[in-house]
């Protein structure tokens, strides 16, 4: 997999909550694992490989619990997990592994992501141990009342306040509310609960989600709802003190008469998640920048270059141009004044094309070599830039500055096929502009 120091950078960023992190290249097959901690990293477990869902498989008859392998061999097949995950929902699973020779549950979280024409699995495992006993415990003690016993489902250490409301009468109570909600000045029971909803949403919700909650908690809306799918949940920011934060409002029936709405805070996982999709878009395109030039790398062209092969076969393709550009002297420079002073030199390259061409995306796709896409304004002015990087060359050769030699080619649709014949015709270009500027050097 390209990019492994990125992708190690950005599996750090992810949240603590997870021992493990691997990447699993869903072409290939090939994966590798970022993080390996806690628990879980007294397994043993290959690091990385060339057969993920066969590995998983092997290792799972010898690390999960003998109870759960069955499920966990039916689940972890490519084709399931890419089926849950098509539709860009994460996969979700519950089980457990051997720690210690002791059964403890973990939950594997694995998101479908892409980029480009590449396509990953990325899957994290983190230990819930703690959390599922202490939910079953709690299941088990409600038990003991037929009350507790209908809201069952919906009491758990993550909600803030739980209502049960009469569908009929629409009187409600409230069952439970952390500290900070009970600042919130709500009602804690009273016989309107929708009027009472819509009253205290335009106070204390923040006010970019206030039109689509208020449109949510509507009686008929909501109970239409739950009697075709028996549970509703949505998210909203509310404001606690002052801040937006991020809750999540669950709706299940609890018998013919009752309704349970539990809330939730959630702000610290979706606050992860955007820091985890803000950490994998960073490490993407780290992994797509030359790290001594800052342009794009060649692993960046090639991916532009197929997606503007795919524009020409389907017949979708504008007009562009490729520029090639080619550092004159990088060896001398070297030989003379050492490889710092040539990697000076091969930023002042790439400084110059990038001034020149501003508005086109340029690419470092060999030592001395750099490659620019000109398309819109850039394509429009392609000529003028000609002459201006080689008016800029020729004065730099007499002073002793950076020396570019510039070879372009326009895409041609009656007679190109994909990108690499117009780079072809932009290269043998560059090399006739070489050695003119040898000649008159």
């Amino acid at each position: 997999m390209d990019g492994t120091q990125s992708f190690s950078e950005m599996a750090m960023a992810l949240s603590l909550d997870y021992e493990s992190v691997y990447f699993v290249d869903i072409e290939t097959d090939r994966y590798a694992e970022y993080s390996s901690r806690g628990g879980y990293r007294q397994l043993q477990l290959d690091y990385s490989g060339n057969e993920f869902w066969g590995d998983v498989q092997k290792n799972l008859k010898n690390v999960v619990f003998e109870a759960d392998q069955g499920m966990l061999s039916r689940a972890l097949t490519k084709e399931n997990v890419l089926t849950e995950t098509a539709d860009g929902s994460p996969f979700t699973l519950n089980y457990r592994l051997l720690i210690d020779g002791q059964p403890t549950w973990y939950t594997l979280k694995s998101v479908h992501i892409q980029f480009g024409d590449k396509n990953y699995l990325v899957v994290g495992v983190c230990n819930v141990d703690s959390l599922v006993r202490q939910q079953k415990k709690l299941e088990q003690e409600t038990t003991k009342s037929a009350t507790y016993g209908q809201i069952a489902l919906a009491l758990a250490n993550q909600y803030v306040t739980i209502y049960r409301v009469n569908r009929k009468t629409d009187h409600y109570a409230e069952y439970k509310a952390k500290e900070f909600y009970k600042e919130l000045a709500i009602e804690e029971s009273g016989d309107d609960f929708w009027g009472d909803c819509q009253k205290n949403l335009q106070r204390v919700i923040y006010e970019e989600d206030r039109e689509l909650l208020s449109a949510v908690l509507v009686k008929e809306t909501l109970l239409k709802e739950l009697d075709n799918s028996g549970s509703f949940s949505y998210t909203y920011r509310l404001l606690v003190h002052g801040v937006p934060t991020y809750m999540n409002m669950k709706a299940v029936a609890s018998g013919e008469e009752h309704i349970v709405i539990a809330v939730s805070n959630i702000d610290a996982q979706v606050r992860r998640e955007h820091e985890f999709s803000e950490a994998l878009s960073l490490a993407l395109e780290k992994s797509h920048r030359d790290s001594l030039t800052g342009v794009k790398n060649k692993n960046a062209f090639v991916e532009f270059e197929t997606r503007l092969d795919h524009e020409i076969q389907s017949g979708a393709c504008q007009e562009f141009a490729v520029a090639v550009c080619d550092v004159n002297g990088l060896k001398e420079v070297n030989d003379t004044k050492g490889h710092k002073a040539g990697d000076e030199y091969i930023c002042g390259a790439a400084k110059l094309v990038c001034e020149i061409f501003k508005h086109s995306p340029v690419f470092r796709i060999g030592g001395d070599e750099f490659a620019v896409i000109l398309r819109d304004f850039d394509y429009k002015r392609r000529e003028d830039l000609q002459e201006q990087i080689d008016g800029i060359v020729q004065e730099n050769q007499k002073k002793g500055g950076v020396v570019v030699a510039c070879g372009m080619a326009c895409y041609e649709p009656a007679n190109d096929k994909n990108v690499a014949q117009v780079f072809e015709r932009a290269d043998r270009q560059m090399y006739s502009r070489k050695k003119a500027l040898k000649h008159f050097g």
